[in-house]
């Protein structure tokens, strides 16, 4: 809805508007805090799953 949308670009222009740390994060370090993400997911792929699988209703 339209209200939705108004709500989801405001809340981008803002955050671009105020900048991030990640923007102006070397490359090394967000590559490891991703790499950190990936090996989290990793880990808890079945709980995930299963949260995903409670959300959505269909079996993984």
């Amino acid at each position: 809805d339209k209200a939705d949308v108004n709500k989801a670009v405001f809340a981008a222009t803002e955050a671009f508007r105020l900048g991030s740390p990640w923007r102006t994060m070397d490359a090394s370090p967000r590559g490891e805090l991703l790499n950190k993400l990936a090996d989290l997911i990793e880990r808890d792929s079945v709980l995930l799953a299963s949260l995903e699988t409670l959300d959505n209703g269909k079996p993984y």
